[in-house]
């Protein structure tokens, strides 16, 4: 848990995932300490409450789940420095094929 906590303090994004798995804990203290550095972390809370039923924790651990599909997707994209192209380019500022095999 003070790992938790610890990327929480750090605003860690690359801790999202394992927190959104730990909120499926049966310790209702591991679910409550990753929900809230979720929340301090990401901003949102997507409607979960450590202290619910399963059934309707499930529904909100499946929201997350969708949010790290889709957030996380994103920031694993490679990006290049705005104002490079996205091919490569010759000495003369033409495109650089690219070479099948």
């Amino acid at each position: 848990m003070e790992a938790a906590v610890d990327a929480a303090e750090r605003k860690d994004q690359s801790a999202v995932p394992g927190l959104v798995a730990q909120l499926d804990s049966d310790d209702p203290a591991v679910r409550f300490v990753a929900i809230h550095s979720l929340m301090k972390i990401t901003g949102e809370d997507l409607g979960y409450d450590h202290a619910a039923e399963e059934p309707v924790r499930r529904l909100a651990v499946d929201r997350w789940e969708a949010w790290v599909k889709e957030h996380h997707r994103a920031a694993q994209e490679p990006s290049r420095p705005a104002g490079l192209p996205a091919q490569p380019q010759d000495a003369a500022g033409g495109s650089t094929p690219e070479v099948s095999r």
